[in-house]
């Protein structure tokens, strides 16, 4: 065979086997972050994952930040964060919201303005610790706030977290100081804390049998469905932790908060004095 017919073959055979690569493994496929930046901030809501993880941050606020969220522009990078915001339709300036998720740490935080004049924080208590986009965003609308209310402040009581959510920021905590969920920066220890404060929500359902009321048996069965829904999602953060993955201290306080809050109401109402 001449050498012309020899290379005539190996050149069709390069492009015959390049022409068969998908186009995928020359692309990567977006992952992660990536995955957010670019939609629009109410799809959150419609992704298991991070609906997941703004279920158990949110608690009784689900619906209220969701519906602040109806109406929104693009998430956009913010650091290893990725950060979007909204409002309710027809709302804006007076019911808006904005979140800041965090996929590599599997972190998320969020605020929502209420009426104008309420502005609530959720996944801290300190704004410093807030991707500085969200910090931008939460002091433009306490000034918003500020500016609606009568005196021309924000009264701390107004600035507040969800019940079953993290404590907030304003100098005021909804947790008291022997709180199993007090602020740190260490995963490891925000965990543990986690996990302690699930043993204390166990033993007070379990003591229920001590009061026979029926709020008390109520209040008590609410709380173990509660359990077992923020207990599934733990233990698939346990999973990605032991697969390698990495899950941020500021969520295991929420998952702490979240047992921590449900213990608080089971003790108000079976504690046997």
């Amino acid at each position: 065979m001449k050498l012309e017919a020899i290379l005539t073959c190996l050149f069709l055979g390069v492009t015959t086997l390049s022409s068969a690569v998908p186009a995928a493994a020359a692309t990567q496929a977006p992952q992660g972050q990536d995955l957010l930046v670019g939609k629009p901030a109410w799809e959150v809501f419609n992704t298991p994952d991070t609906n997941g993880m703004l279920m158990i941050l949110l608690g009784t606020a689900y619906k209220d930040v969701k519906l602040r969220l109806s109406t929104s522009g693009v998430m956009v990078r913010d650091g290893s964060w990725t950060v979007g915001s909204g409002n309710a339709p027809h709302a804006g300036g007076e019911d808006e919201a904005a979140i800041a998720i965090d996929m590599d740490h599997r972190q998320v935080m969020a605020a929502a303005l209420f009426g104008g004049k309420q502005l609530r924080l959720y996944g801290g208590n300190d704004i410093a610790l807030f991707p500085p986009k969200l910090q931008e965003w939460v002091k433009s609308r306490q000034a918003v706030a500020a500016g609606n209310s009568s005196n021309g402040s924000i009264p701390t009581s107004a600035i507040r977290g969800s019940d079953a959510g993290a404590s907030t920021n304003a100098g005021q905590s909804e947790t008291k100081s022997s709180s199993f969920c007090n602020p740190t920066n260490d995963a490891s220890n925000a965990k543990n804390r986690a996990i302690a404060a699930r043993k204390s929500l166990s033993g007070w359902i379990l003591l229920r049998t001590l009061n026979p009321k029926p709020m008390c048996q109520s209040i008590a069965e609410s709380a173990a469905d509660n359990m077992n829904q923020t207990d599934a999602i733990s233990n698939s953060y346990l999973d990605l932790e032991n697969k390698g993955g990495r899950v941020g201290a500021g969520t295991w306080l929420v998952i702490c908060n979240r047992y921590e809050f449900f213990a608080r109401r089971v003790k108000q109402y079976c504690e046997v004095k």
